[in-house]
C-alpha cells in the first residue's frame, strides 16, 4: 500500500460513524445509504468518497469492498492506556462522473 494519505481538506466527501440499527442488518440498509452517499457526491462533483472503518470490524469491511471501496492505508496502531483509539483502514471508492467517464487521478 501506499505511505499514509495527507489530510483531505474540508471539502472531501467522507462517511463517519456509518451504523444500522441491529434489527436491520443484512437487509441491505447499509449498502443503501452508501448507494445514496455516492449519488450525492456525484451531485457535487466529487470523484472520490473516502470511509475508515476499524481492523477489527469485519461485517463492516465487507461492506465496503462488497460496494467497490479499496483501502489506501492500514493504520499499524494499537490501543493502549495512552491511546484507546482503534487501528482503521482507510479506504477510498473511485466514482463516474457525468459523461461515464471514468473519474481523474484512478
Amino acid at each position: 500500500l501506499p505511505p499514509p494519505p495527507t489530510r483531505p481538506g474540508p471539502d472531501v466527501p467522507y462517511i463517519a460513524n456509518l451504523v444500522v440499527a441491529e434489527y436491520a442488518r443484512r437487509s441491505g440498509v447499509g449498502a443503501q445509504l452508501i448507494v445514496e452517499s455516492e449519488a450525492l457526491c456525484l451531485r457535487w462533483a466529487q470523484p472520490r468518497l473516502y470511509c475508515k472503518v476499524a481492523r477489527d470490524n469485519i461485517a463492516a469491511r465487507r461492506l465496503y469492498d462488497r460496494c467497490g471501496f479499496r483501502p489506501i492505508f492500514i493504520q499499524t496502531l494499537r490501543s493502549d492506556w495512552r491511546n484507546r483509539q482503534a487501528a482503521n483502514i482507510f479506504m477510498v471508492k473511485e466514482l463516474q462522473l457525468g459523461d461515464g467517464e471514468a473519474s481523474p487521478n484512478q
